[in-house]
């Protein structure tokens, strides 16, 4: 029962992150033009050549879910089952949410909100379908494929490549100055995706090197209820052994800990470091 939760939740987290994904894309992206590189880049491009041309929109869900089938035939054979089967599951959610969010209507927005919001949502999409071992399908999958069949050519690489000739075909059709505002949507993207990927819950590392390395650890533990881990070091120039105390606590305790830390050695050396993700007991659960 408790796996099957645990399942269900991932799910219901990549179907959220698909949501998210989709309505950046069908609000912000689609309307201003922007092609920010994979599938859903190539749609847009679609969607404004068929109107323009056949005179008849085809819809962004459809011409990803054509150009994800192959794909997918592709991954049955090269890719894992549990992530051919979570990546499916976020394709189609994906597909689905553009299909009921084209009903919509339109929003006319400033061209840069558009860019910063439509990053925004996109990248924490993402970041919640990554973060659970699954894909909304497009050029990541295309790029994993390549670098199963081929075992020297760097998924990082592919991808540059495939998404970049998709950027500068949507610089062709839509003009320059929108392809530039693309790269800095992917920047946005990015960085989001990183946020979500990493963690949103930043802490502080502190190393201090003390002589009352004992009674730094106890205040520690009483005072802020944070525990303490200590190391053995050798000073470098004096030789002489040093006690070194790991902590990791809040960013609001960290002034707490330097007080703590200068009644009991004003001569202690602290290193204070961010970290942006903390696990295990007195934090997030691993």
């Amino acid at each position: 029962m408790k796996n099957f939760l645990g399942i269900a939740k991932d799910y219901a987290i990549i179907a959220l992150g698909a949501a998210m994904l989709a309505f950046g894309t069908e609000m912000f992206y689609s309307p201003e033009h922007i092609v920010t590189g994979g599938f859903s880049g190539v749609s847009i491009i679609i969607m404004s050549l068929s109107e323009k041309y056949l005179g008849y929109t085809v819809p962004l869900w459809l011409s990803g879910t054509v150009m994800n089938a192959p794909v997918f035939l592709v991954c049955l054979k090269y890719g894992g089952k549990k992530f051919t089967e979570r990546a499916a599951f976020g394709t189609a959610a994906y597909n689905l949410f553009l299909f009921l969010m084209e009903r919509l209507p339109d929003i006319k927005l400033d061209f840069v909100i558009a860019v910063i919001f439509g990053g925004a949502l996109s990248g924490a999409g993402l970041g919640l379908v990554f973060s659970k071992s699954s894909s909304t399908g497009g050029t990541d999958l295309v790029a994993n494929i390549v670098h199963k069949v081929k075992r020297g050519a760097p998924v990082s690489r592919v991808l540059f490549f495939v998404d970049s000739s998709i950027v500068a075909a949507g610089a062709f059709v839509f003009g320059l100055q929108k392809a530039m505002y693309a790269v800095v949507a992917v920047f946005i993207t990015s960085k989001t995706i990183d946020y979500v990927m990493e963690g949103l819950h930043f802490s502080k590392a502190v190393f201090i090197i003390s002589n009352g390395a004992e009674e730094i650890s106890r205040r520690v533990l009483s005072d802020l209820n944070r525990g303490a881990t200590s190391l053995s070091g050798r000073g470098a120039y004096s030789g002489r052994e040093k006690n070194v105390l790991l902590c990791v606590v809040a960013r609001k305790q960290i002034s707490r800990l330097r007080e703590i830390v200068s009644a009991a050695d004003p001569r202690a050396f602290v290193i204070v470091a961010d970290v942006r993700e903390v696990l295990g007991e007195g934090f997030e659960h691993l």
